[in-house]
């Protein structure tokens, strides 16, 4: 039976060798299926990138009848997403009506609108 100052250099050494070995495997498996991996990895990006792809630079906003509050934010909006590189385009249209049916249609390339609740604004956005 040895002191315990020889036991602990004993599992140390156990352990660093231990270490070095995992390590040692861990190198030959990367040298043997390097290719394998970037394959992989490039699959990985592109199913990421394909399932959820970056926001639009250009984006369509109804804002109401010109002259109106909407027109004013809307004005707002788009200096603050100019700033994160994304043109906003204000659209006019004749309302709340309008607005609503051109975000329901698929085929219209209006994104977001604004419309007004009895507790303030509303902001419905739709991805098309």
């Amino acid at each position: 039976m040895g002191s315990i100052n020889q036991d602990i250099k004993d599992t140390f050494l156990g352990l660093l060798e231990t270490a070095e070995e995992k390590w040692s495997d861990f190198t030959q498996f990367l040298v043997e299926t390097w290719p394998i991996l970037i394959v992989l990895f490039l699959l990985l990006v592109g199913v990421w990138w394909y399932a959820d792809p970056p926001p639009p630079r250009h984006v369509m906003l109804a804002t109401g009848s010109a002259g109106g509050s909407y027109e004013e934010l809307g004005k707002k909006y788009a200096e603050f997403f100019k700033k994160k590189g994304i043109t906003l385009e204000l659209v006019s249209t004749l309302g709340a009506q309008e607005n609503i049916a051109r975000l329901a249609d698929r085929q219209d390339p209006i994104q977001a609108t604004g419309q007004e609740r009895i507790k303030g604004s509303l902001w419905i956005v739709e991805n098309s």
